[in-house]
């Protein structure tokens, strides 16, 4: 029987930057990074950084 986690990380106030290290590590493992951006407004150049950094999609 397969496993499945769901993890929820934070964003904070200052964007990218007050996202923890271990929220970056959890990004980072994950199969599926999904952004919630229809009741947070979040700029395009957040979403770009932070794909650069995990080294994944973000739908």
């Amino acid at each position: 029987m397969e496993e499945y986690m769901l993890s929820l990380v934070g964003l904070g106030v200052q964007g990218i930057r007050s996202i923890t290290l271990e929220g970056l590590e959890v990004l980072k493992k994950s199969d599926i990074v999904y952004l919630d951006r229809y009741t947070t407004y979040v700029p395009e150049k957040f979403v770009e950084e932070l794909k650069e950094i995990i080294k994944k999609d973000v739908t």
